[in-house]
């Protein structure tokens, strides 16, 4: 965001106002470049990262910690919501492309959902946006497109045949440990994991040409390990994250919508809860749509030292309604996690007459 130096103190003045932290102004120029706090957090690691690198031989030792952290990070985090899962992890697959070896970071089947998760820590430090833009924002883009290039391929992959076997590397040996087909899932959802926020960058990386729904039909999804603390308090059900990821697809999807992280796109998962759909509709209208302050619904949750103890904001829903939904959780038959989406997709309207049938049946 480029602003003129009244606008910076404008800035500055409705933050004070508000009480709300600001979100640091680095001046690019004559212009500045407003960016979020999670940076100075993101710089400060990379910091400390190097100041070790310079005193002590732990560099290789640092990276190979640091890269294993960020691979187990979506299931160690989530280990409630994938409880029933199947998780693969350093999964080696033929590149239908080359026939050479190829590694996927994370494979997660979760009945008719598979998830693949492509984990990247980076190196180095990056260039402060202040004084070399340019390698700041092609570090990041490199990072980003790294990660949606190998969920791709995967995906080639598991598209190359009507079944595709799955390898683990064991003494230099490649020894089968699983298969897979495309038509047994319902959804796909591609994810590259950072260390780093990225953000803006993160929300924005369906605008990199590049960036296309893979196989013509799913969006790729850029997140960082810190989203996912966030998430997993919000959505601390197997079909609540099943059913975050469907919509946050959607929007990920959506070029010329923009949301500014993660955050705001999950307060406006629970305030709007499709709001996919009201973009699309914007959009039919509009050359570009954007979202705004729909993170505070989470942010607000965490203010004061009692956050812990305080309600999670979610999306309402009758009794009767919010009991079939822990009811189809517990057995879990064939097909659950669609009936469970397909439940969740209903307006507020919808949810109170469907939980009258309800009421009416029992």
């Amino acid at each position: 965001v480029s602003l003129d130096i009244e606008g910076v103190g404008e800035l500055l003045r409705l933050g004070s106002e508000k009480g709300r932290a600001t979100r640091p102004g680095i001046k690019l120029g004559d212009a500045f470049y407003a960016t979020d706090g999670q940076f100075v957090r993101d710089s400060a690691y990379r910091a400390i990262q190097w100041g070790l690198w310079k005193r002590l031989p732990y560099r290789d030792e640092w990276l190979k910690r640091q890269a294993r952290v960020v691979e187990q990070a979506f299931p160690k985090i989530f280990a409630a919501q994938l409880d029933h899962a199947s998780t693969y992890e350093s999964v080696y697959y033929r590149d239908p492309q080359t026939d050479e070896w190829t590694e996927t970071d994370l494979v997660i089947v979760l009945e008719d959902v598979l998830i693949i998760v492509e984990a990247k820590a980076g190196v180095m430090p990056m260039h402060s946006p202040a004084t070399n833009f340019a390698s700041h924002e092609r570090v990041i883009n490199g990072l980003v497109v790294e990660a949606y290039r190998q969920c791709r391929r995967f995906l080639d992959y598991l598209a190359s045949g009507p079944e595709v076997p799955l390898f683990h590397l064991v003494h230099g040996e490649h020894v089968e440990i699983g298969r897979l087909r495309r038509g047994q899932f319902r959804r796909l959802f591609p994810i590259g994991l950072t260390v780093e926020a990225f953000t803006p960058f993160s929300a924005l990386a369906k605008e990199l040409p590049e960036i296309t729904p893979i196989l013509g039909a799913y969006p790729f999804m850029s997140m960082s390990v810190d989203d996912l603390f966030v998430l997993t308090r919000f959505l601390p059900t197997t079909g609540e994250l099943v059913h975050y990821l469907e919509v946050r697809q959607a929007v990920a999807g959506l070029r010329k919508a923009l949301l500014f992280d993660e955050t705001d796109h999950l307060g406006a998962y629970v305030t709007k809860n499709r709001f996919d759909q009201d973009i699309v509709e914007q959009l039919k209208t509009s050359d570009r749509v954007t979202w705004s302050h729909f993170s505070d619904v989470v942010d607000r949750h965490f203010e004061g030292p009692d956050w812990s103890a305080k309600p999670i904001p979610s999306q309402p829903y009758p009794d009767a309604m919010r009991n079939l939904l822990k009811a189809l959780d517990r057995p879990r038959p064939v097909g659950w996690l669609m009936m469970d989406a397909c439940l969740r997709d209903m307006g507020s309207e919808m949810r109170e007459d469907f939980a009258r049938i309800i009421s009416d049946l029992i």
